[in-house]
């Protein structure tokens, strides 16, 4: 049986990568990758972080 945390992983992975494709992405507030590169990309950073330890805290 799949964990729930790599299925969470797998989700947060996947709205990261519309993230970057779309260049907008939303924390608090919504950030445009073209207007706001710093809060994009460190709202980015933040999703990954997030993701990355849905994959590792289990183990």
């Amino acid at each position: 049986m799949v964990s729930f945390n790599i299925v969470l992983g797998v989700l947060l992975v996947a709205w990261l990568l519309s993230d970057l494709i779309h260049g907008k992405t939303y924390l608090w507030q919504g950030y445009t990758r073209s207007e706001q590169p710093f809060g994009y990309w460190a709202t980015l950073t933040v999703w990954a972080v997030v993701a990355a330890s849905c994959f590792i805290y289990p183990f």
